[in-house]
């Protein structure tokens, strides 16, 4: 988490309203898991997995979208859709 975070741009003016966004989002996960590992609290562990969760699969999607508009603009005319 405190590498994704420190990943962020926020010196462009286009990226800096997201980055602020998964700044919000990171430093939560970073201080819930902090108390999680220290006290023990499952229930602070169990927010931060559905988070990482959320996380994970619209980076996927993310992905996937970036992967299939770089083939339909190499190929305009065949669509391929990544596995």
């Amino acid at each position: 988490m405190i590498e994704l975070s420190g990943s962020l741009n926020y010196d462009s003016v286009a990226q800096h309203r997201l980055a602020v966004r998964f700044g919000g989002i990171y430093n939560y996960l970073i201080g819930a898991l902090a108390q999680a590992g220290a006290s023990g609290d499952l229930s602070a562990l169990e927010s931060c997995e559905g988070i990482l969760v959320i996380l994970h699969d619209a980076w996927i999607q993310a992905v996937s979208l970036e992967r299939g508009s770089k083939i339909m603009m190499r190929e305009s005319t065949q669509v391929v859709v990544p596995a």
